[in-house]
C-alpha cells in the first residue's frame, strides 16, 4: 500500500506545478517526466557510519601504472603525492595523491585528455556513455573489486539527460550529439547499503577518454548501519522544506534517497532525500529535519 501511495504521489507531483501550504506559488516546480523515487515504502536504517577505507593504495596504483614514487612533502601539504615512471615534464607521467584526513585517492593521467604541453587535443569519444561503460569497467580491472563497479550512480545517469540551459530533458538527438562530441566520459559507481541506498560521496568516480583512463577518485569505506530505523519523510514534505529557503525559480528533475553527511558534517550519514534541480541540489535530512543546498538559492 505504501508503495502505491508513493507512486501516486510521484505522478501527482510530475503532473503540475506545486503550490505552497498557504496557497502561494512555489519556487520549485517539477519537470514533466521527472525521475522521482517511488519505492519509498518501509523503514530504513536511520544512519550509516563510515569506517576505514577498504582499498590498498599501492595495489590500486600498481594496477594503473608502473614505477610509482612517493614525493617529498611540502611544509603545508595535506596529502601524500605520487608520480609514476616517465619523463620530466608534468604531462609525461601519471599523478596521484592520498588525502591525509579522508584517505581519498585521486589519480590523473594527463596523456589521455590533457594538452601534453599544448601539443595535443584529445579526440572526441564518438560513442554514447552506455557504449563506453564496459570499456570503463575493463580499464579498472585489478585496481578495485569488480563488485564496486556494479552500480552506476542513478543521479549521474539521469543528470546526463538534463539540458541545463533550457531547463528540460535533452532529445535523443541532442544527447547523442553532445556525448559523442565529448573528449571524455565520466561515471560514478555508488557504494550501496544492504538496502540498496547509495552513500553520498562514497564511490568510485572514473573519467575515461579514447586513449584510456584519464582520472579516478576513490572513496570506499567500511559501512556500519545503525540499529535505529525510520521511515523517510514524504517526498512532498522534503520538497516543501527545500522550497522554504528559495528566492528564485528552479525545476526539480530528480529525487532519490541517499545517505548523506551534508548536515551532520561527520562520518555519520543520515537517510535523506537528494533533490536535483536546474539551479542547485538539495539534501533534506530525514533524521534531523533540516536541509541545505549546494548552490545559491536566490
Amino acid at each position: 500500500m505504501k508503495g502505491l501511495i508513493c507512486m501516486m504521489l510521484a505522478l501527482a507531483l510530475a503532473a503540475a506545478p506545486l503550490c505552497g501550504s498557504a496557497g502561494g506559488w512555489r519556487h520549485i516546480t517539477v519537470a514533466e517526466g521527472a525521475d522521482l523515487r517511488t519505492d519509498c515504502a518501509g523503514d530504513y536504517a536511520a544512519s550509516v557510519t563510515a569506517g576505514a577505507q577498504m582499498f590498498d593504495v599501492m595495489t590500486v596504483l600498481g594496477a594503473l601504472g608502473e614505477g610509482w614514487t612517493l614525493m617529498e612533502r611540502g611544509e603545508y601539504a595535506h596529502s601524500d603525492e605520487y608520480r609514476s615512471a616517465g619523463g620530466d615534464e608534468p604531462w609525461e607521467y601519471k599523478h596521484a595523491s592520498v588525502e591525509d584526513e579522508t584517505g581519498e585517492l585521486w589519480y590523473y593521467d594527463p596523456a589521455v585528455t590533457g594538452e601534453r604541453g599544448a601539443e595535443y587535443e584529445a579526440p572526441h569519444m564518438g560513442v554514447l556513455p552506455s557504449e563506453s561503460l564496459a570499456a570503463t569497467r575493463a580499464l579498472m580491472d585489478g585496481a578495485v573489486d569488480a563488485e564496486w563497479l556494479s552500480a552506476p550512480y542513478e543521479v549521474d545517469m539521469v543528470r546526463k539527460r538534463w539540458n541545463f540551459s533550457a531547463d528540460r530533458w535533452m532529445t535523443d538527438a541532442e544527447y547523442g550529439d553532445y556525448y559523442r562530441n565529448q573528449k571524455s566520459h565520466y561515471f560514478t559507481f555508488a557504494h550501496l547499503t544492504s538496502e540498496g541506498v547509495p552513500v553520498q560521496g562514497d564511490c568510485v568516480f572514473v573519467n575515461v577518454g579514447v586513449d584510456g583512463l584519464s582520472g579516478l577518485t576513490l572513496n570506499w569505506h567500511e559501512l556500519s548501519e545503525s540499529d535505529a530505523r525510520i521511515s523517510p519523510m514524504p517526498l512532498e514534505e522534503a520538497i516543501s522544506l527545500a522550497d522554504s529557503t528559495r528566492e528564485r525559480d528552479t525545476v526539480l528533475y530528480m529525487a532519490d534517497l541517499v545517505y548523506s553527511n551534508w548536515l551532520t558534517g561527520s562520518e555519520v550519514y543520515n537517510i535523506s532525500w537528494y533533490l536535483c534541480t536546474s539551479n542547485g541540489n538539495y539534501v533534506v535530512d530525514c533524521v534531523l529535519g533540516k536541509h541545505m543546498c549546494d548552490s545559491y538559492e536566490y
